[in-house]
């Protein structure tokens, strides 16, 4: 299937943007990258390695086929493109996927303590899985045990690491970080207080219902965009 050339203008200017409101956002840092699958393939666009995640275009973004080998761009791949290669073979149903290094989520996965959703924006992810491994993702082996971590859910946490998001658009995914960061921010200084209180499953199924949905996401995804 031949995507016509203005969506994948379109899909790639939006990888783009998603990490530059990540990086705008505090959420990631100069590493990270975000990826989008081409609709009617297996092949997938993604940032490269080098270039600023601060001044991306879509002009930046590669084309890489379902093993992670570049197609087109000028950039070299990123070194952990197996993320999201791997993620993608054992999930039929992500279209996106991002990687990032929030500095609130990644401290739970270093301590003994789950990240659980406190809060209503930590229902949209859920309780997040450890990825129980500090090294970076660099292998196809490795990307599979991080998708087995990940499992059907829709978000994982890497050791000492960053995180990772999955969704079936870019603006899901990025809602997916956003949401994830706060509540880790806010489960982090009620400890202060005292032990924080879990959602119950019964509460994340409803505040789910009620808020998990495709407007709520551009609606994170605008007001972030708006405030670059």
């Amino acid at each position: 299937m031949r995507i016509p050339a203005q969506d994948e203008i379109s899909l790639r200017e939006k990888v783009a943007l998603a990490c530059l409101l990540i990086n705008s956002s505090g959420l990631g840092d100069y590493s990270g990258h975000v990826s989008c699958k081409v609709p009617g393939s297996d092949n997938f666009y993604i940032n490269g390695r080098m270039k600023s995640r601060a001044a991306l275009t879509g002009e930046d973004i590669l084309l890489c086929n379902a093993n992670g080998e570049k197609l087109k761009g000028d950039d070299v791949a990123p070194a952990e493109i197996a993320i999201h290669s791997q993620i993608y073979k054992a999930r039929s149903d992500v279209q996106s996927i991002a990687h990032f290094h929030p500095p609130e989520a990644v401290l739970f996965s270093v301590v003994a303590r789950a990240l659980k959703p406190v809060f209503l924006k930590g229902a949209m992810v859920g309780t997040v899985p450890v990825y129980d491994n500090p090294r970076h993702i660099n292998s196809p082996q490795s990307g599979d045990e991080l998708a087995a971590t990940v499992g059907d859910g829709r978000a994982a946490l890497l050791r000492g690491h960053g995180a990772v998001t999955v969704g079936s658009t870019v603006e899901e995914v990025f809602f997916l970080a956003v949401c994830l960061e706060e509540n880790a921010r806010r489960y982090r200084e009620c400890l202060v207080l005292g032990e924080p209180k879990p959602l119950s499953e019964e509460e994340i199924r409803d505040i789910r219902q009620s808020g998990y949905k495709p407007e709520r996401f551009r609606k994170i995804w605008n007001y972030y965009r708006s405030k670059m």
